[in-house]
């Protein structure tokens, strides 16, 4: 009896956690109008607790809505269990909990709307400078928000160049860039998370990731024939995943390097 008591407390945990994701991110899209005044209506209608527990109960939401809404409170469940029973020594409930919520929010938006607002920067660099003083130390916390912040400044500025380049040489004006100021942003916060020296091997490992999935992409768009030069992709998700990777994982990283 005792060892189901606590599988439903863990999935109610989950549950809740996955919850707490999917009203962040909705809450800012209503605020935000991203979602038509219809959907809004309706969601008001059904209220928050009957949304999250069962998104269908909104019709005009779009398909892919819903089923992410149940597809992220199914992933809290199980990163629930991992974090209760199988976590890394090192990594300690009250702030991997947030940490994981935090860039669950962040993927979650940017992959969506292909945004990341100032108020969940900010939250985030709060978060960040908390866990990050925490393990490391204020001076490394503050010098890895600051070479986050200044390398994907600089990146972010050289696309700005680059993209008003490629507009003098085309007929058709692109409005995308690779990078927007969300992402720099971003990167910053996790930099406060890492620290110094290790948010120049996070960003590496962003963008090597951010490389791979870009190929794969592209081939996929040749495959089915709906390539598009130039097209951005959201890439806030790949420095949550390299922040949460070194976070969780570093002497995995550290025996994978040869440290």
């Amino acid at each position: 009896m005792a060892i189901i008591l606590q599988y439903i407390l863990i999935i109610v945990f989950g549950y809740a956690a996955g919850a707490a994701v999917n009203f962040v991110s909705d809450w800012y899209y209503v605020r935000r109008q991203f979602l038509g005044d219809y959907t809004v209506k309706e969601l008001h209608l059904a209220g928050w607790v009957k949304y999250l527990s069962w998104p269908f109960s909104v019709r005009t939401l779009p398909l892919a809505h819903k089923i992410r809404v149940l597809l992220v409170e199914a992933i809290y469940i199980l990163l629930a269990f991992w974090l209760w029973f199988d976590r890394p020594d090192r990594v300690e409930l009250w702030w991997g909990v947030p940490v994981i919520i935090y860039f669950g929010i962040v993927i979650v938006m940017d992959v969506e709307f292909r945004v990341v607002l100032h108020p969940i920067s900010i939250a985030g660099a709060v978060l960040g400078a908390l866990v990050g003083v925490y393990l490391r130390g204020p001076w490394v916390t503050l010098l890895g928000g600051a070479v986050g912040f200044s390398v994907m400044f600089l990146l972010y500025k050289f696309g700005e160049i680059f993209m008003n380049w490629v507009n003098r040489k085309r007929d058709e004006r692109i409005d995308e860039v690779a990078l927007g100021y969300g992402d720099v942003n971003m990167s910053g916060v996790v930099g406060l998370f890492l620290g110094y020296p290790p948010i120049v091997l996070g960003l590496l490992f962003a963008i090597f990731i951010a490389g791979f999935v870009s190929i794969l992409f592209i081939v996929i768009s040749l495959v089915i024939r709906r390539f598009r030069a130039f097209a951005a992709m959201p890439y806030a998700p790949f420095l949550a995943l390299a922040a949460l990777v070194m976070l969780f994982f570093p002497e995995q990283i550290a025996r994978l390097l040869g440290g």
